[in-house]
């Protein structure tokens, strides 16, 4: 088996899910044409970062069958540690800002601004992996050395965190969905928070599964890192595209349901999910996920709660 055919097939499926990606923007821009701007600068930059990611791709891509078919080198993965070093800086950006906007996210919903902190540290820690994993690789320290990429601790860092952070996404959106969908009154919007719940632990497990292989493949099946370029290259991209997806989600639930969540101007209050009323023209129905505050002899307090609300 050449030892070029798992880089090559990661390049291969960066370049097709970034072909994804882009039919996922022009969607979104089709769907939410009016789209609030901070929100369109996150979709964009996510993009070009994806699109740069697509370029070194392709060329490392022809670089790499060059030197394959036409020169019959052994050289793994053609043009050296500068491009490895930068699609490693790359994909450590897209992680960061797509989980910097999940965090927001939460922090709207939930209004738990600790969590939101919890879950910025932990990508700020892989963004910060991911450069000093880029430094050592331009260093020389990883891939000329004759080492495996385990042996470079930062790289551990950068993983670990993007899993812990990944799961803490996951599971904080699961956790507010379950209880949204426990305080709703009608069978609508049950039907459309389950189908959102499920949506959410589907793509935010994508992401940490293809963390999770690549480590795995690290240490403990290929040593040499060889097979750990075929989810390396794509991570990044597959996070921009777990961004695009849950932003679209939302035309799909407008046009599977008869009631549907507005997220792109939502919430409009801190807290708040709006939805249309299925039946009564004119009417939302407003969850509102709140912290009441109840003071105890002791002067503490903290309670968690949940209202539903119709407004016409």
């Amino acid at each position: 088996m050449s030892d070029n055919l798992f880089p090559g097939l990661g390049h291969v499926f960066q370049v097709l899910l970034f072909g994804f990606l882009a039919g996922q923007i022009s969607r979104y821009h089709e769907s939410f044409p009016r789209e609030r701007i901070e929100i369109k600068a996150i979709v964009w930059t996510v993009f070009l970062l994806s699109l740069a990611l697509a370029a070194l791709d392709i060329y490392e891509l022809g670089v790499t069958f060059q030197e394959e078919v036409v020169y019959g080198s052994p050289v793994v993965d053609g043009l050296g540690p500068g491009t490895s070093a930068a699609i490693t800086l790359l994909n450590g950006c897209v992680m960061a800002v797509s989980q910097h906007f999940f965090s927001w996210r939460i922090r709207n919903i939930s209004q738990k601004r600790w969590l939101q902190i919890i879950i910025c540290v932990l990508s700020i820690l892989q963004l910060a992996g991911s450069i000093a994993h880029s430094v050592a690789i331009s260093a020389g320290e990883v891939f000329q050395a004759g080492l495996p990429v385990s042996t470079d601790y930062f790289y551990s860092m950068w993983i670990v965190s993007n899993i812990t952070c990944d799961l803490s996404i996951t599971l904080s959106m699961i956790w507010f969905l379950w209880k949204a969908k426990g305080g709703a009154s009608f069978k609508p919007t049950k039907a459309m928070l389950g189908k959102i719940l499920m949506f959410t632990l589907e793509t935010g497990l994508i992401t940490t599964v293809c963390m999770a292989l690549q480590w795995t493949f690290n240490f403990l099946l290929d040593p040499y890192y060889v097979a750990y370029f075929l989810f390396f290259y794509p991570s990044g991209t597959l996070y921009a595209i777990w961004l695009l997806a849950t932003l679209n989600a939302r035309s799909s639930f407008n046009k599977d349901l008869p009631s549907f969540i507005d997220m792109s101007r939502l919430p409009t209050a801190a807290g708040e999910m709006r939805f249309k009323h299925p039946m009564v023209e004119g009417t939302e129905i407003v969850i509102s996920i709140t912290s009441n505050v109840v003071t105890g002899h002791d002067g503490s307090s903290d309670t968690d709660g949940m209202r539903s609300s119709l407004s016409g």
